[in-house]
């Protein structure tokens, strides 16, 4: 096997287990909002996610609080409100589903 196939293959397996985590951490998030009374919940941590709005001044906004809206999970930011996080990172939705989980589970 040359170099550029091994690391093709090492992407490869990378991308199953980013796909399988961001799958997992959007079926907890979505799994705890529903236990909730209001499906919503208000973090009081530093989580942010990487925003994509219309003026993109600020890269990363911090969240003030994740719901169910629809069936899809949204969050309320710093820089706008009904934010759709279905499409963040790997590392952003396993941030957003810690953040939850310790609020939750005490």
């Amino acid at each position: 096997m040359t170099e550029i196939e091994v690391l093709n293959k090492k992407f490869e397996d990378f991308r199953d287990v980013e796909i399988e985590l961001c799958n997992m951490c959007i079926s907890f998030i979505i799994e705890k909002l529903y236990s909730l009374p209001s499906n919503k919940i208000y973090l009081n941590s530093e989580v942010t996610i990487m925003y994509i709005g219309f003026y993109d001044i600020n890269p990363y906004s911090k969240i003030k609080c994740v719901y169910l809206k629809n069936g899809d999970i949204y969050a309320d930011t710093e820089d706008e409100d009904d934010y759709k996080i279905t499409n963040a990172n790997a590392d952003e939705l396993y941030e957003i589903a810690k953040a939850i989980s310790s609020i939750t589970e005490k």
